[in-house]
Parts: C-alpha cells; sequence; structure tokens
C-alpha cells in the first residue's frame, strides 16, 4: 500500500520571509535561500516526511492493492482515513477489473466525509489495483510550522558545512527547538 507524490507542495515559507529572517537584503544568495527553504520544507512536509502528513496542499496517490483493503468502514460513521490526509478532494479512483481492464470509479459512488472515504453504497465496489488520487493539505501553514522552517533555513545558510574546524572540530547539532515546534503536527500513525 504504497503513497507517490503526484504533484508536490510549494515550499512552506516565501523567498521574502526566508531573507527577512537571515537579515539578507542583497540578491545574490537567492537561489542559495531557495534551496535552503525547499530541503527544510520538504523534510517537514508530506510523503515519507518528519511529520507525517501533508502541510502544504499536494496531490498524492494510494495503491491499495484492492477495495477490500482499504481500511476503515468506508461510511459516512466510519469513513476510511486516507494516508497524509484528512483530503480535501477525491481527483480520481482508479481500478483494474475482473476482464483486466482499466476503470475509473463514478465519481457518484464515492465522497469524502471528515477527510476520509466513504462509499455511497452498502457495498464495496469490486476491483483489484485500486488507486486513490486525492488532494491533502492545510490551507494555511501554522506559524510553529513556519518558525521551524525557518530555524531551520537560518541554520543551514549560517553553518554551510557538516563539521566545524577551529581548535576543535565537533558536529552541527539538531535544533531542539525545531523538534518542540513540530512536535505538536506530528503524525506517527502513517
Amino acid at each position: 500500500m504504497a503513497v507517490v507524490t503526484i504533484t508536490p507542495p510549494d515550499s512552506l515559507v516565501g523567498s521574502v520571509l526566508a531573507k527577512q529572517h537571515l537579515r539578507v537584503d542583497f540578491d545574490d544568495d537567492d537561489t542559495l535561500i531557495e534551496v535552503y527553504v525547499a530541503a527544510a520544507s520538504a523534510h517537514i512536509d508530506g510523503v515519507g516526511a518528519y511529520l507525517g502528513r501533508a502541510v502544504g496542499r499536494q496531490t498524492l496517490e494510494w495503491d491499495v492493492g484492492s477495495f477490500d483493503a482499504i481500511p476503515g468502514g468506508c461510511t459516512f460513521a466510519d469513513p476510511a482515513p486516507l494516508p497524509y490526509g484528512p483530503a480535501s478532494s477525491i481527483v480520481s479512483i482508479t481500478f483494474r477489473d475482473s476482464s483486466g481492464g482499466d476503470q475509473t470509479l463514478a465519481e457518484d459512488l464515492y465522497d469524502l466525509a471528515a477527510g476520509g472515504l466513504i462509499f455511497n453504497s452498502e457495498a464495496r465496489p469490486i476491483g483489484e489495483s485500486v488507486r486513490i488520487r486525492y488532494v491533502v493539505g492545510m490551507a494555511v501553514t501554522p506559524k510553529p510550522i513556519v518558525a521551524a522552517v525557518l530555524l531551520m533555513v537560518g541554520d543551514l545558510y549560517a553553518n554551510r558545512e557538516t563539521v566545524v574546524v577551529g581548535s576543535i572540530a565537533g558536529s552541527i547539532p539538531v535544533s531542539t527547538t525545531v523538534e518542540n515546534l513540530l512536535r505538536p503536527y506530528r503524525d506517527l500513525k502513517v
């Protein structure tokens, strides 16, 4: 049951805010700063990332194998949770029918309830190689997540190497502040 990113999210922080945080008022490092913002955002957001959920709007596809493999009741009372959700919309549900042909499930046969998948009939559809494509992400990025990205960008910008060499060499420590800011948004179920 793999989930892949179809449309990746935008960076969680704009370059203007990142430059303001870094107190950079010149354009020479814009590309470098954009790389750091993208790296920090990718570390936090989306499939396989630290939070285990989607923050920025993105389109994902979940290969569940068969309709029977979808967890939950797929009813209004017990919607099936979609990984990295809750989902804001379902783009499509495709499957392989009993004759081996690829089909798209009619939109009137499914819906969303509480960000999870429901079927509009009592029986689940029949088919294999089921792929659910859906949109997830928050409308507004929470301020603690923005702050965590900015702290990570600041650390990457100030410490451009993994080792600091002086009279004593040592590794750059991971910021516990970043972890503390992100902890309330972390979903460990995925």
